[in-house]
């Protein structure tokens, strides 16, 4: 599972950069498709393993707070089809030791990071 997550974060990072609509479609997509196999595997515990944050918690917290920074600025919803997947991400992020593993300014920061002339996704900033 954490190898599925390394390559949804490799979709992100394309999604993030594509300056060809075709290529952030297919990024899009690909991140998407990947948040329904990962819904498959989900129950409704908090984290992966159950109650308790793991290994694979730790793997994924970087890659939910990318989807929910870009959600939060873009017209993109990620979790709109993997409710399991998505109470995952919150509870990961709402986790002490991942909320206390950036710094105050991590959106605001994001944001400039991601906010490229040449990228599609910056072009749809609402």
């Amino acid at each position: 599972w954490i190898a599925l997550g390394d390559s949804i974060l490799s979709s992100v990072y394309d999604l993030m950069f594509a300056s060809e609509e075709t290529r952030f479609k297919q990024a899009k997509a690909s991140i998407i498709d990947k948040l329904d196999l990962l819904e498959e595997g989900l129950d409704a515990d908090p984290f992966y393993a159950g109650q308790q944050f793991g290994m694979v918690d730790v793997a994924y917290a970087p890659l939910f707070r990318y989807l929910v920074g870009i959600s939060s600025v873009f017209d993109i919803d990620f979790f709109a089809d993997t409710p399991n997947v998505h109470a995952w991400a919150k509870a990961c992020l709402d986790y002490p030791a991942v909320k206390d593993s950036v710094v105050d300014s991590y959106q605001a920061e994001f944001l400039v990071y991601i906010d490229r002339p040449d990228s599609v996704l910056a072009s749809l900033k609402q």
